[in-house]
C-alpha cells in the first residue's frame, strides 16, 4: 500500500506598478512627500527633486492626469497637531485630481498654478507643499529644484467634494551659469508630476510652461484654499 503525499508552496512578489495615464490615477512611487520639511537638497534629476524652505524671491531676482511614479520629494513628518485638523480625513492621491495653469511672465519670471480638485465623496484636508517634477514628452526627468516660498506659512485645508486648493509656481526664464543664452536654458518638459503633501504617488498635469532655467529652480508656495489668482505673480 502507497500513500502518495503533495505539498505546494506557492511564493507571492509584490510589484510596485509605474505608469503615466491621464489625470487622477495613482501608482506607486519612491518617497513621501510631506507637507513639512526643513531640510534643502539639490539635483538636476527631477526624479530626485530637491527641497529648501526659504523667503519668497522678488520679481527682480528670477526664481522662480493620471498618476504616474512620483518623483522624489520631502521625508515624512507630522504636518500638523490633531487639534488643528479639520473634520475629514487626509487627502490621498487618488482622491485628487490635478492641473497645471501657466499664469504669465513678469521681469524675467514665469508664474503658474497646481489645482488639486476633491473628487472622492468625502471631504479630507491637505497641508503644505507636495512634491514636484518636471518630464519630457517620452517621460524622461527633466531638470528640477523645487524650493518652498515661505513667505506665507503653510495652513490645513479643508476641501469638501469638488473643491480646489491651489499652489503658486515661479521659476525663472534668464539662463543661469552654465546654461545656453542662444538656445533653450534647459530641456523643454511637456508634463509635471504632482505629489499631493505626505503622499507617495503622483498626479500627472500637462506643462505648457517655458523651459525652467537656472537648472531647473521653480519656487513653490503652500497649498492653500480655492483657485488662486487668474494671472500674474
Amino acid at each position: 500500500m502507497r500513500t502518495t503525499m503533495c505539498s505546494a508552496i506557492v511564493l507571492g512578489c509584490a510589484v510596485v506598478a509605474f505608469g503615466a495615464a491621464g489625470c487622477g490615477k495613482a501608482t506607486s512611487g519612491q518617497q513621501h512627500a510631506s507637507g513639512q520639511q526643513h531640510s534643502a537638497t539639490s539635483s538636476s534629476d527631477p526624479s530626485r527633486a530637491a527641497t529648501s524652505e526659504s523667503p519668497s524671491p522678488s520679481a527682480t531676482t528670477p526664481a522662480p492626469a493620471t498618476t504616474t511614479p512620483a518623483p522624489s520629494g520631502a521625508t515624512p513628518t507630522p504636518t500638523s497637531a490633531p487639534g488643528d485638523q479639520p473634520a475629514g480625513s487626509r487627502c490621498t492621491t487618488s482622491d485628487l485630481f490635478a492641473v497645471f495653469e501657466p499664469l504669465g511672465a513678469a521681469a524675467g519670471s514665469q508664474y503658474g498654478k497646481i489645482l488639486l480638485t476633491n473628487h472622492s465623496e468625502s471631504p479630507c484636508t491637505i497641508y503644505g507643499y507636495g512634491g514636484i517634477g518636471l518630464y519630457s514628452a517620452s517621460g524622461d526627468p527633466v531638470p528640477t529644484r523645487q524650493m518652498r516660498d515661505t513667505s506665507t506659512p503653510p495652513v490645513t485645508v479643508s476641501l469638501r467634494p469638488g473643491d480646489h486648493a491651489f499652489s503658486r509656481l515661479q521659476w525663472s526664464d534668464v539662463p543661469g551659469t552654465g546654461e545656453s543664452d542662444t538656445s533653450a536654458c534647459e530641456p523643454q518638459a511637456a508634463q509635471l508630476r504632482v505629489i499631493p503633501p505626505d503622499e507617495t504617488r503622483a498626479l500627472d498635469a500637462h506643462w505648457p510652461g517655458s523651459p525652467a532655467c537656472q537648472h531647473g529652480q521653480i519656487w513653490q508656495t503652500a497649498y492653500r484654499t480655492g483657485t488662486g489668482p487668474a494671472a500674474g505673480g
